[in-house]
């Protein structure tokens, strides 16, 4: 760095007009030791120009030069008034920053102020980023020589002239961006010992055919003939979302999914973050000034969708309260110059997603498991269960609705379920729930009853749980009527309800159960006695098991007083019923 700052401070010797060559190596030498020091200085900042008119510069930290201040940039104040011109004076004497000039490595220049100095940046040989202003309408003589790792440049519109040796030895200069559609006239050298694969992009112009003509013939533009671009810079939008996204074409958006046109199309709720960058891709970077830098977001219909600060579209509009289908609003984004604009069109329509996000019942388990995709579904439930609750909930969409969400009744056997959804534009989809209840196992009877006119007892009394009795009927009965009812419904009964002639003496009549799962069966037996004469019938004897209740009929003799049976050696306590 020592051996360059003497070689330029040797350049900028040679450009005074009134030294000779004697006093060149004294400079040298006075520069030498003046360079020892700088490099010792700490960053900082100051004032300079006229009195009323002062600019401020500042030298951050992080090597960022920032220059404030309105009008023409000046030179030191400490020569203004001097009679002889600036080429008679070191570079540090005219710019304030110079003895720092090894520190800067970005400038940024304040909106307010319309021209570069000469020698303004002469020799910043670590700058690489600088940011100039639209008010800037001239650059310079020497304002950015010997910047040698300056690799772009964006010249604002209103510049209309750049001095004499401007841009001299930045050999690193490859992308030159200008916005003036009209070349600036150029100074002798201006462009010296730039690269001759250097490129040239008119950017912003109104008709970027006639305007790279018109550089191609200016003077000292036309070096650059071979490699000129013209171009109207614009912004283009972008989906933030990875796996959807939309590229640009001239002024058309695309979706990247197929879709044709320039439509989003989005449905009440549905939110998308949007980004948006300047294109071509070439000039993204360094064709952000200040003003472009700042992007601003708009909704052409608030009430249908709104858009943030942070780029994040929101459709509010309930299609319902329009009584439309769909409805359109464009999103645009333009720079806080409003010179560069860009827009997309979110169509809003009503939704088409009939699906659900969850299906589920109160009672047994889902087969297979739920998933959106899947509508048929099977359940099975003991018979014990006789109704079967479903809850339903839409996917994805607020304006969706399901039939579902209540309690069903079940029959024995197949139960088909159906829960509809119905999107917001009024497609439906059905889910379907196959319930099946099991069989019943009970083979039980409520009731038997034996009759021939009138109700005949049974002995014991009916229950479910017992399936031997006895009756005794007169010798006039000659058939009676059996009545039997199962517990369960679906469980079948053989001689439920039929008619049974008796023969004098003793009849079983059997009633067989079958439950409804086939699987289990029950006999209940009744033994009826039909009395030889209708005289025995008082004389009837009949001994009840105290414990077990089975029944045993004593015969009776002839002279009606004498009767005589057995029961089982078991049998300690008996009752006994005359009938």
């Amino acid at each position: 760095m020592k051996s360059t700052a003497i070689l330029n401070r040797f350049k900028r010797i040679f450009n005074s007009h009134f030294l000779n060559s004697y006093l060149l190596l004294a400079v040298c030498l006075f520069g030498f030791s003046r360079v020892q020091a700088q490099t010792k200085q700490p960053l900082g900042g100051g004032a300079w120009g006229e009195k009323g008119n002062l600019f401020t510069w500042s030298l951050s930290s992080d090597s960022v030069l920032t220059i404030e201040g309105s009008g023409p940039m000046p030179l030191d104040s400490t020569i203004l008034n001097n009679p002889k011109p600036p080429e008679y004076y070191y570079v540090d004497q005219l710019i304030p920053w110079y003895e720092r000039f090894s520190a800067i490595k970005t400038v940024v220049i304040n909106k307010d102020i319309t021209s570069i100095c000469m020698y303004a940046f002469y020799g910043c040989n670590n700058l690489v980023s600088i940011t100039i202003p639209n008010s800037v309408n001239s650059i310079g003589r020497f304002a950015f020589s010997d910047c040698n790792r300056l690799p772009s440049i964006v010249i604002p519109e209103k510049v209309a002239s750049i001095g004499t040796q401007a841009f001299r030895r930045c050999y690193n200069l490859t992308s030159i961006f200008v916005r003036n559609p009209t070349p600036p006239t150029v100074g002798a050298l201006a462009f010296e010992f730039v690269p001759n694969t250097a490129k040239l992009y008119i950017i912003n112009g109104q008709d970027s055919i006639s305007s790279k003509e018109a550089y191609k013939k200016a003077p000292f533009w036309e070096r650059f003939s071979a490699n000129i671009t013209a171009f109207v810079a614009k912004l283009h939008i972008t989906l933030s979302s990875p796996d959807v996204w939309l590229s640009s074409t001239g002024d058309t958006i695309r979706l990247s999914t197929g879709a044709t046109g320039d439509t989003i199309r989005l449905t009440t709720g549905d939110t998308i973050r949007l980004s948006a960058e300047l294109w071509p891709k070439d000039a993204d970077s360094s064709t952000a000034t200040r003003d472009d830098s700042i992007l601003i977001w708009s909704s052409a219909d608030s009430l249908i969708a709104v858009v943030s600060d942070s780029n994040l579209v929101t459709v509010a509009g309930d299609l319902q309260k329009y009584n439309v289908k769909e409805k359109d609003v464009y999103i645009k984004v333009e720079t806080k110059s409003g010179k560069i604009a860009d827009s997309c069109l979110v169509r809003v329509i009503k939704s088409n997603v009939a699906a659900l996000s969850s299906l589920y019942v109160n009672k047994g388990a889902l087969v297979p498991p739920f998933d959106p995709d899947n509508t048929e579904y099977t359940v099975v439930v003991a018979n014990s269960v006789s109704d079967i609750t479903v809850e339903a909930e839409a996917a994805n969409h607020p304006k969706a609705t399901v039939s579902a969400n209540s309690t069903w009744s079940l029959k024995v056997g197949e139960n088909v379920l159906t829960v509809r959804v119905t999107a917001e534009n009024g497609d439906t989809r059905d889910y379907t729930v196959r319930v099946t209840r099991q069989p019943n196992n009970n083979a039980a009877l409520r009731d038997l009853t034996i009759s021939s006119g009138k109700l005949i007892p049974l002995i014991p009394e009916f229950h479910s749980m017992r399936t031997d009795y006895t009756a005794v009927v007169a010798n006039s009965v000659s058939e009676i009527r059996v009545n039997a009812v199962a517990t369960r419904e679906g469980a079948a009964v053989s001689a439920a309800d039929s008619t049974w002639s008796l023969k004098v003496g003793d009849n079983r009549l059997t009633v067989t159960v079958t439950a409804e799962d086939g699987g289990y069966t029950a006999d209940y037996t009744v033994k009826v006695r039909r009395q030889s004469s209708d005289v025995a019938l008082e004389r009837n004897i009949i001994v009840i098991d105290s414990v077990s209740n089975d029944t045993t009929i004593l015969a009776g003799s002839d002279n009606g007083f004498d009767y005589a049976g057995s029961v089982p050696n078991s049998v300690s306590t008996v009752r006994v019923v005359v009938k």
